[in-house]
């Protein structure tokens, strides 16, 4: 017996589910360390609310660039690298625990418990900052006055982590 699908499916009038995808746009945050984060952390479960997300267990942060404000446009010779270097550890000195420290709460997101983590465990690690130099920590240009910290921040649920 042959079928004609597209009769059918005529007849029937089923309606089929698309993917939702969900486009976050990107924002900036401004302040001290403690109120960006917690901004940023807060704004993730909100656009999770209003993109009807059943389930987030983990909020996970990625750090991708830091360019930082030193007065010099370059950082070659060595006096300009050693001010990038105290402008940066100054920074990790006051971010340091942040993070850890807004985990504390026992947050919640329909009910499920929700936990803060960080992709790059040493980006603010005091004993890291010269490496961190030789890697994501750069001077910003001559034209910026605030020192900026590119971060990403993913919602993930118990599925994903596991």
């Amino acid at each position: 017996m042959k079928m004609d699908y597209a009769i059918v499916d005529e007849i029937l009038n089923i309606k089929l589910k698309k993917p939702v995808k969900v486009v976050v746009p990107e924002y900036t945050v401004l302040g001290d360390p403690l109120q960006a984060f917690l901004t940023a952390f807060l704004s993730a479960l909100k656009i999770g609310k209003r993109n009807k997300v059943d389930s987030i267990a983990k909020v996970d942060f990625t750090f991708t660039q830091a360019e930082i404000v030193t007065g010099f446009t370059d950082a070659d010779d060595p006096e300009k690298q050693e001010q990038l270097r105290s402008v940066w550890e100054n920074i990790c000195i006051h971010t340091s625990g942040v993070l850890e420290f807004i985990d504390l709460p026992n947050w919640s997101y329909n009910g499920d418990s929700v936990s803060i983590s960080c992709s790059d465990e040493g980006f603010f690690d005091i004993d890291k900052v010269a490496e961190n130099i030789d890697g994501i920590v750069k001077t910003a240009s001559g034209t910026n006055t605030l020192s900026k910290i590119k971060f990403a921040v993913r919602c993930l649920d118990a599925n994903v982590m596991a």
